[in-house]
């Protein structure tokens, strides 16, 4: 997971794809704890899954795509 975060505080990844399942077990990693900044990100696909669990589609805000 550190390369991913390494990647993510460079602006090098162009979409996040997550599945978020409907379960809180209370002590899981955390994706993005070792950001220094505020990581903005637009949702742009979200489909419903089986089970209730649902898959997000985020895109990096930048300058002028809000």
């Amino acid at each position: 997971m550190r390369t991913a975060q390494n990647l993510a505080r460079l602006n090098l990844i162009d979409e996040y794809e997550l599945i978020v399942h409907p379960v809180a077990l209370g002590n899981g990693a955390a994706l993005f704890k070792d950001l220094t900044n505020r990581l903005e990100l637009k949702l742009v696909d979200l489909v419903g899954l089986k089970a209730g669990a649902v898959f997000l589609r985020y895109r990096p805000v930048t300058t002028g795509s809000k």
